[in-house]
């Protein structure tokens, strides 16, 4: 999944930071979105399954959010 750099360097900190730390970055609205869709792919894959509660989420929420 293509990632920008920003958005790599964003999931390297989330990788390695100290947990107390993790939301302690900043990125914009693109490389936030591709960090998002590279999140949520991950953890479908790992999980194998999909979230009710997710896909409601996305019905009804625009994703401009981001």
């Amino acid at each position: 999944m293509p990632l920008t750099r920003a958005a790599l360097a964003a999931l390297d900190y989330i990788l390695t930071c100290d947990p107390k730390r993790l939301y302690h970055f900043t990125l914009e609205r693109g490389s936030l979105r591709l960090l998002d869709h590279a999140a949520e792919a991950f953890t479908a894959a790992q999980l194998e399954r999909s979230f009710h509660t997710l896909n409601y989420y996305k019905s009804v929420s625009p994703e401009e959010e981001l």
